[in-house]
C-alpha cells in the first residue's frame, strides 16, 4: 500500500466534513482517483479483517449459548362432548 497525504482543508479553521470530502471525491481528477480506490479499498480490507477476526474469535472463544425462554404452552379447553340422545322407538308395535 502507498502512502496517501491527507486532504488537508482550504482554510485553517475549516474542518474537513464527510460532504465536503464527498465533494473533493467525486471530482474527477488523477490525483482524486487514488483515493477513491484508496478508500473503497479501505472499506473492503475493513469488512474482510472483521469477518476474518469474527471467525477466529469464534474458534478461540466459546459462544455463549443462549438460553431459550421456555413459551408457556396454553392448556387448550377441552370440549365437552354432547351426549347424542338416543331416540325411544315404540316397542309396542
Amino acid at each position: 500500500m502507498g502512502h496517501f497525504a491527507p486532504i488537508l482543508p482550504m482554510n485553517s479553521n475549516e474542518t474537513v466534513t464527510g460532504e465536503s470530502l464527498h465533494n473533493v471525491l467525486s471530482k474527477p481528477s488523477r490525483v482524486h482517483a487514488s483515493w477513491v480506490s484508496a478508500l473503497s479499498w479501505c472499506n473492503v480490507k475493513r469488512k474482510l479483517l472483521f469477518f476474518i477476526g469474527s471467525s477466529i474469535g469464534a474458534k478461540k472463544k466459546k459462544k455463549k449459548k443462549k438460553k431459550k425462554k421456555k413459551k408457556k404452552k396454553k392448556k387448550k379447553k377441552k370440549k365437552k362432548k354432547k351426549k347424542k340422545k338416543k331416540k325411544k322407538t315404540n316397542k309396542s308395535t
